[in-house]
């Protein structure tokens, strides 16, 4: 990440790391855990610690800004289209560009995350003030009951724009500190406030106005669909005001104990079962091999990722007496062990396969895809 006033040229190329995630999340205050804590995040639609769509936009607009006269950048649209997550390489693509416009892309593995299109103008639309007193961003997300949402609104004070100029200084010359802090606060705003916890980022337009004074963004839901559990809201803020649409991602499923699995297997059911279980650290996988030792089976789980939660499993499942070891790679299996048959996970069979990395994989063809 280059510092403000740095003359080493911008990357159209990074990799996106745990650095980048903390620096983010100290400049904005979204501190949401499916960026931020990789056992939550494992558990919702990315499979993997989400990067901030509006970080990556950001980043985006830093790398392109040399280039581009966004000094008089009038509107801006960005749409976020698939995850982008940690350990992802991303790539900024500059698709058309000229005095009046510009539209780039991120994308992942030739695949794209984030598409950004811009408007340039001499002169911009009038600020709006914001007069409401702000709260202060809280230290974990909102969680908000769906059925109150269509009625929410507020204000917040945004975190010292300095913060987030220093991750995109380029673009903080040309449009100011204010402005970029502005723009940091939309995913703020969905990621702690509305929805909040369980959200999801899909669109934001900005129109960006001609004075960037103040340090508070004012939000107010505008339309709330019951059945998509999509959210619009209208945003002003120092220098711009926006349209914000996001979703209300499902919650994590939670986990059957071992004990009520127990109660739908016979005794013995499966005593004469080896079973390896390839990604059992967690959903399906986990409850396929709690299901087979509480029959008298033989266990062994592999993870992609997710160490602790796999270790958890197998202790449960030796706690209630069952027989259960985990694994980080899938052993190549050169013989079953005594007599027993030795049963592979696999789509087709009973034991269901669900490999941790498979998220990275089924996130590059999946929407609606956040990512704030």
């Amino acid at each position: 990440m280059n510092g403000p006033g740095s003359d080493d040229p911008p990357a159209m190329t990074r990799v996106w790391t745990e650095a980048h995630q903390i620096a983010f999340a100290r400049a904005t205050g979204d501190v949401n855990p499916m960026h931020m804590d990789a056992r939550v995040a494992r558990r919702t639609l990315a499979g993997d610690r989400a990067v901030h769509g509006v970080h990556a936009a950001l980043w985006a607009l830093d790398a392109c800004a040399d280039k581009q006269p966004l000094a008089r950048l009038a509107t801006l649209q960005m749409r976020f289209e698939r995850f982008v997550l940690v350990g992802d390489r991303a790539e900024v693509t500059v698709h058309d560009a000229d005095a009046r416009q510009m539209r780039l892309s991120v994308s992942v593995d030739g695949v794209r995350t984030v598409t950004i299109q811009g408007t340039f103008a001499s002169e911009r639309a009038p600020a709006e003030t914001v007069d409401a007193a702000p709260t202060e961003i809280p230290d974990a997300p909102d969680v908000i009951d769906p059925a109150t949402i269509a009625s929410l609104a507020g204000t917040f004070r945004l975190p010292d724009p300095a913060a987030i100029a220093a991750l995109a200084p380029r673009l903080a010359q040309a449009i100011g500190p204010a402005r970029v802090a502005g723009l940091g606060g939309l995913s703020t705003l969905v990621g702690m406030f509305v929805p909040g916890l369980h959200s999801i980022l899909s669109k934001i337009d900005v129109t960006v106005t001609d004075a960037a004074h103040g340090s508070r963004l004012a939000y107010a839901v505008k339309r709330f669909q019951p059945m998509l559990q999509s959210v619009t809201l209208e945003a002003k803020g120092p220098g711009l005001t926006a349209r914000v649409e996001a979703f209300v991602r499902p919650r994590p499923v939670e986990q059957e104990s071992l004990q009520d699995i127990a109660a739908l297997v016979q005794p013995g059911a499966f005593s004469e079962v080896s079973a390896l279980v390839i990604g059992g650290s967690r959903g399906l996988g986990a409850a396929t091999a709690g299901l087979i030792a509480a029959g008298g089976g033989a266990v062994c789980i592999t993870y992609a990722s997710g160490v602790e939660e796999a270790e958890a499993v197998a202790r449960e499942i030796r706690d209630g007496g069952g027989r259960c070891r985990c694994s980080a790679t899938t052993p190549r299996v050169r013989s079953p062990p005594s007599s027993m048959p030795w049963r592979c996970a696999h789509p087709s069979s009973t034991i269901s396969r669900h490999p941790a990395s498979s998220a990275r994989s089924a996130r590059r063809s999946s929407r609606p895809a956040s990512r704030r």
